[in-house]
């Protein structure tokens, strides 16, 4: 609940990830000092078969102090949108995704879940303290999906 995961930032061999994540923050207008950082590193992307996942960079998971700087920092995001990589001083437009952190589990259900609602024209899917919800049109109900049998709701 206080962790949050970055995407998308390139990888540089003496980075300082703390460096990184005030500079992004500084973009999205929150002031964030390394005290409100409980910890923050790089975790390894899942290795797919045949893919390019290992030309893709490190995410970064940031796990903050309090809940409430992590929803400042989410709720920033979502306003600013569009953040790239240069923005944050790289030389590349590569997209740049801050994200709640989900266990394997819930963003493997989230994945299953858009598809889901893709497939069944819901208009609305979102994730909001670590819990996935959908909506299929602006004044229709909201559905909480928190297993896969949860999937069978949305239609």
């Amino acid at each position: 609940m206080q962790n949050l995961e970055i995407v998308g930032v390139p990888m540089n061999r003496d980075e300082n990830v703390i460096t990184l994540a005030t500079n992004i923050a500084s973009v999205l207008g929150v002031e964030l000092v390394p005290a409100e950082i409980d910890a923050i590193h790089r975790v390894p992307r899942p290795q797919a078969v045949g893919s390019n996942v290992q030309q893709k960079p490190k995410n970064i998971i940031i796990r903050f102090a309090s809940r409430m700087k992590r929803n400042e920092f989410i709720s920033a995001a979502k306003k600013k949108r569009g953040l790239n990589a240069r923005d944050i001083g790289f030389g590349s437009d590569a997209r740049i995704f801050i994200n709640e952190h989900l266990s394997k589990y819930y963003k493997d259900l989230f994945y299953k879940a858009k598809a889901k609602c893709t497939e069944n024209n819901f208009k609305y899917i979102w994730i909001k303290d670590c819990k996935i919800y959908a909506r299929k049109t602006d004044a229709g109900r909201v559905v909480h999906i928190s297993t896969e049998a949860d999937l069978n709701r949305l239609v």
